[in-house]
């Protein structure tokens, strides 16, 4: 445990982690975390002073300290968890813009904080989100406005994204939809200046991009040097994941490295006549990351470089690693939800994984080639480092592991590392060159993003093999997977240790027996799903599909929100499309086992008389009418279930008749997914 002394702000990291979480899981007042708190901390001060046995009161002491300050992490994020909402409902309110987090078709999706409502003040102002439509909004502008305000919807498939948990850490719970006609934008704004500041300095450059680079490459340049993905082709966003360049495409530690080595090697001869210009490029860092919304990615490598910067001019040698939790302290002491943040833990995660596995990555080959070392090899060490450490996040967050991902970031350095230089170049330079050397410019930097970037990498996708996908974890296996890493990146570091391979190899072999002896208990029974998924009917029978429309795959790629995450829950790998029986002209019916289901589409616009039909599950489509008594004395049904393919209408109409009628059903809508074990 020696390296604990190396690292001294572990530990406080840890406790504050620890105490954040607790903030969330324990549902307990804010008070007794903060009473906690003190009493630990007067101990911890309390025992510092005892005059015998000196070391171990202070370790006792150095205890209640950390003990004190988990409590403190819990106290600030349970506090937030206190704030009373209004109840779902139309009202008239008054609110701030707060943060803008896209904008697509002239629609705005921001937080907005709720200050007064009907002309009451709030005691406690909460935010929630909101989606403006088509009305041009900026951080800080005062708003009034109406509208419907409602808890943000919970997920209705197993393992569908949790829009509710995930804005829930953020101590977002409610949404709502402005329309322009009840919006009225107040002409003062309020004092959110770096808020306001930061969005119009990222609307400006966005401009000045579209301005003088072709639209194919002026998308993909927003992406690596402001953030914005929204502009991206959906075609060219699924080609970026499987190649295993998204990390490039969200503004992270890497964009803020090449910036600042590229300051360093333009600025460095200059340093010694004027001091002053040592102090630029980390001022160029802290307005990059100003530009490109301060995400948590951004301020992680910013703090990091800028400690590191400051002990060289201190003449003091600096501790990466210690920085890196100094760092990780600071973004969780002001904002608590980041250990949730996805970005921020494989940030975390990919530089803990550098700084542990590149050197001796690095050092298992001797290249005395300069050029080699310093464009292929040295690159590939820092892939494969980063790579190894967030697997297994990659897995869990996304399903999906790019086989191919060494090569793609070896071809993709030098383009993007020329692209940011030249995209700088262009906002720093419009108003100064001539418009026809920056449209130059321009159409250089296009050449490079799309030969260099776009074309190889939609090549390499299509090799076969080029990337896995639907592979997901659950948490446990995460974990045996991180523990196999660090195992492996110790090995590394002492070879002669062949017991820490052997235990990477047991950990590894572990997880993936977990994963085929869930895959095996699923073989051995009969599961049957019926799914919500607007506008259709789908029933998934283990891992095989059936659907009422012919376009099957136009079915998933548009309802991948509602069906990866089913995938995922269920440890399948893919979807196997099925044919239904058809039994009669206007109807279908899937067997199953000894159970039936029955469909109701929307062509059968009348029962037909006769012998009754029996069924088990009889599901309801988009009819023009419900009539209970003959769908009694055309079937026979043992349980009735309203699926997606009833619009919002008639869902609530085939509700008040059921209820009126006293029959039971099942609700797809409501419940999520009906799960049918065989």
């Amino acid at each position: 445990m020696q390296w604990l002394y190396f690292i001294p702000m572990f530990r406080p990291f840890v406790a504050l982690f620890v105490g954040t979480i607790l903030g969330y899981y324990l549902h307990i007042d804010s008070t007794f975390f903060l009473i906690l708190s003190f009493s630990t901390l007067l101990l911890g001060i309390f025992l510092m002073n005892k005059k015998f046995s000196k070391i171990r009161w202070i370790a006792f002491s150095g205890i209640c300290f950390l003990s004190a300050l988990m409590f403190s992490g819990a106290y600030s994020y349970s506090f937030q968890k206190k704030v009373p909402l209004l109840e779902e409902g139309y009202y008239t309110y008054t609110a701030v813009v707060k943060k803008i987090l896209s904008k697509k078709n002239d629609n705005t999706r921001a937080y907005i904080k709720i200050v007064s409502v009907k002309d009451f003040e709030l005691k406690q102002p909460y935010k929630i989100l909101a989606t403006i439509r088509k009305k041009e909004v900026l951080p800080g502008d005062k708003i009034f406005a109406g509208s419907f305000i409602k808890t943000l919807a919970s997920p209705t498939n197993a393992g569908q994204f949790d829009t509710q948990k995930y804005y829930g850490y953020k101590w977002i719970y409610q949404t709502t939809n402005i329309y322009p006609d009840n919006l009225i934008k107040a002409e003062n704004y309020t004092g959110d200046y770096l808020l306001r500041w930061s969005y119009q300095a990222s609307i400006w450059c966005s401009d000045i991009f579209k301005k003088y680079i072709p639209i194919r490459s002026a998308s993909t340049l927003q992406a690596l040097l402001l953030g914005k993905k929204d502009d991206i082709r959906d075609d060219m966003k699924k080609v970026y994941m499987r190649a295993g360049v998204m990390h490039v495409l969200a503004v992270s530690g890497m964009h803020v490295g090449i910036l600042y080595l590229g300051m360093l090697f333009l600025l460095k001869r200059f340093y010694r006549k004027r001091k002053w210009l040592s102090f630029i490029p980390i001022s160029l860092i802290w307005v990059f990351a100003f530009v490109t919304g301060a995400g948590p990615a951004v301020l992680r490598a910013a703090l990091m470089i800028t400690f590191i910067d400051i002990g060289k001019k201190l003449n003091e040698q600096s501790n990466s690693v210690n920085l890196l939790f100094v760092a990780g302290f600071l973004l969780i002491l002001f904002q608590p939800y980041l250990i949730w943040d996805i970005g921020f833990q494989l940030s975390f995660v990919a530089m803990l994984g550098i700084l542990f596995l590149f050197k001796p990555i690095q050092d298992i080959l001797y290249i005395k080639n300069k050029w080699v070392k310093d464009l292929i090899w040295v690159p590939s060490a820092l892939s494969v480092s980063a790579q190894l450490a967030t697997t297994p996040l990659s897995f869990f967050y996304f399903g999906n592991f790019p086989v191919l991902f060494l090569l793609t970031n070896i071809i993709i350095l030098m383009p993007v590392t020329i692209a940011m230089y030249l995209g700088v170049s262009i906002l720093l330079c419009s108003n100064f060159l001539p418009t026809s050397i920056t449209l130059m410019i321009g159409k250089i930097l296009d050449v490079v993003l799309y030969y260099g970037f776009d074309l190889p990498l939609s090549w390499i996708v299509t090799l076969p093999g080029a990337y896995m996908d639907k592979i997901y974890l659950l948490p446990w296996q995460v974990f045996v997977l991180l523990s196999a890493v660090i195992c492996f990146g110790r090995w590394m570091y002492q070879l002669k240790k062949g017991k820490w391979l052997i235990y990477s190899l047991t950990l590894l072999t572990f997880s993936l027996l977990g994963t085929s002896f869930r895959q095996y208990q699923r073989s051995k029974k009969i599961e049957v799903n019926i799914l919500q998924i607007p506008g259709a009917h789908v029933i998934a029978v283990n891992n095989f599909l059936w659907t009422d429309t012919h376009h099957q795959q136009q079915l998933i790629d548009s309802n991948d929100y509602f069906l990866s995450g089913f995938l995922r829950t269920n440890s399948w790998n893919e979807w196997t499309f099925v044919q239904p029986k058809y039994v009669q002209a206007d109807s279908q019916m899937i067997t199953v086992g000894n159970k039936t289901f029955y469909i109701l589409n929307d062509k059968l616009l009348q029962f037909q008389k006769g012998t009754k039909i029996n069924v088990d599950y009889l599901i309801l489509g988009d009819h023009f009418f419900l009539d209970v008594k003959q769908l009694k004395e055309t079937f026979d049904f043992q349980h009735l279930v309203l699926d997606g393919k009833l619009g919002y209408a008639k869902y609530n109409l085939f509700k008040s008749i059921l209820h009126k009628e006293n029959i039971d059903f099942m609700d797809t809508r409501e419940n999520g997914a009906v799960e049918i074990l065989l």
